[in-house]
């Protein structure tokens, strides 16, 4: 339900592989570059609605940078601009879209 409100206004949901039989821990959305994905987040709270980053660059983290000093690109790309959306039983889907459609406008 969510791919189907969302895609429309330029959220894209992590590739799953066909074939692949998973279950869902996290349902992460890479964001549009016109919507700010901290400001979304803040939103949603507000709204009373949990949401997180999509994912973290773990080579990012200060100890991997000391350590090792190379940050992954493609890692910290997706720190900066994925959203995780709830996804647990009985969340109201429709409630989450739409509170996102308002803040996309």
């Amino acid at each position: 339900h969510y791919t189907s409100f969302l895609k429309p206004l330029g959220f894209k949901r992590q590739g799953i592989a066909k074939g692949v039989y998973h279950n869902i821990q996290s349902l992460v959305f890479t964001v549009p570059d016109t919507v700010s994905r901290d400001g979304l987040i803040e939103y949603l709270a507000a709204q009373n609605i949990e949401s997180t980053i999509g994912t973290y660059c773990l080579s990012a983290t200060a100890f991997n940078q000391h350590k090792y000093n190379d940050i992954q690109p493609n890692a910290y790309w997706l720190e900066q601009n994925t959203i995780t959306l709830p996804c647990y039983d009985g969340v109201d889907v429709g409630k989450v879209c739409a509170a996102i459609g308002e803040y996309v406008g």
